[in-house]
């Protein structure tokens, strides 16, 4: 598999179809001239009971950063046909910045201003745009959203940002949820170590970030690793894999290996990065550190502030994975007690993808998640 071959086959509606379903494409504009392409499932293999109809629920699945809705069909079982076969109508959306995100109605890609966004805008923005979209194309008052990753911490900037959205929102599930790093996991430590060692990193990478797409972000990985029969070069490439997102559940094979990486990761913009950086450094949860200047002429304080997690009503459910490489346990559990919304907490063994690639998924979550929001409907 070549580098070009991997952008040839990344296209979740020839995934969604290779799975026997129907997909539908769909163009969303935001205000600020962004166009997001967002997937549509239909074609339920499993029909509802005679005595449940189809409520065509509609349903929001994001990924995070550097993936796609593609994450989200790479193989059955999975979570988005699941729950097509449940009778819900599953939007795969997709943001500003990722491979299906790369459209605006008068910026180039190639231009600095079209990177000129964090996940402060794909919450506030993409995630709204694509809310409001959905629920006039159905006609539906209220829809249920799911995210992974930085899924969830967009929703949790709409909600926290945009309180009257919890009008629109049924319950939300959050899966591995990257909100706080006061105890974060290996990784995030050593970029942590990295601000405290260079201090005056953290104000250059508010105040002199040239923004563009993150380097190597967009790169097929699938290119290099678990090509050839050189087990130590795969296992290498293993290892990589669970350095940066954690140990799996179990060893990953070649196959699911190539999956993933055929689709990952799928671009982003460096501003997104960097405001992980500036939560990882801080450990809070705030918005975008433009340094001291900057940030007086936008929050009238030369420090950003906090997101108000106490603003969010919107019934939230949050599973996290107990061997996340990115998300650690602690930091789960102080924004569980945080934020007033949460309704239930689940551990999984899982590392950050296993959501996608475990075994062990349908019983794991996918059953579980169902079953709670068949309570909305």
């Amino acid at each position: 598999m070549s580098a070009s071959s991997c952008v040839q086959c990344c296209f979740s509606e020839r995934l969604i179809e290779n799975l026997g379903y129907d997909a539908a494409v769909h163009t969303i504009p935001t205000p600020d001239g962004y166009l997001l392409t967002v997937h549509r499932i239909s074609g339920a293999k499993q029909k509802s009971p005679r005595d449940r109809p189809p409520h065509n629920t509609p349903v929001l699945v994001s990924a995070g950063l550097a993936s796609n809705s593609e994450m989200w069909v790479l193989r059955e079982p999975n979570l988005a046909t699941s729950l097509v076969n449940a009778g819900f109508d599953v939007w795969l959306t997709n943001f500003r910045g990722n491979s299906y995100g790369l459209r605006h109605e008068t910026l180039h890609p190639k231009r600095h201003e079209f990177w000129d966004f964090s996940w402060h805008e794909n919450g506030l923005i993409d995630q709204a745009s694509t809310i409001d979209y959905v629920l006039e194309t159905t006609g539906r008052n209220k829809l249920i959203t799911i995210g992974h990753s930085m899924g969830s911490t967009a929703q949790v900037v709409l909600l926290s940002e945009k309180p009257s959205y919890a009008e629109k929102v049924l319950c939300s599930v959050f899966l591995a949820p990257p909100i706080y790093f006061s105890k974060p996991p290996v990784l995030p430590t050593a970029l942590r170590n990295l601000f405290y060692l260079l201090p005056q990193l953290k104000e250059s990478t508010g105040r002199n970030v040239v923004n563009d797409k993150m380097p190597f972000m967009d790169q097929c990985m699938a290119a290099y690793c678990f090509q050839t029969a050189n087990e130590k070069f795969n296992n290498l490439c293993r290892a990589g894999i669970s350095a940066m997102l954690g140990k799996p559940q179990k060893r990953i094979s070649d196959v699911n290996a190539l999956k993933l990486l055929a689709h990952f990761p799928g671009g982003g913009s460096i501003r997104q990065v960097l405001h992980y950086g500036q939560s990882i450094a801080s450990g809070g949860f705030q918005k975008y550190d433009f340094g001291s200047v900057k940030n007086l002429k936008l929050y009238g304080s030369p420090h950003p502030p906090s997101y108000n997690l106490s603003a969010i009503t919107t019934p939230i459910y949050v599973y996290y994975g107990t061997s996340d490489g990115l998300v650690s346990s602690e930091d789960v559990r102080k924004f569980t007690k945080q934020c007033p919304a949460v309704k239930e907490v689940h551990a999984l063994p899982y590392n950050h993808l296993d959501y996608a690639l475990a075994d062990d998924i349908n019983e794991a979550y996918i059953k579980p998640v169902i079953g709670t929001l068949m309570k909305y409907i």
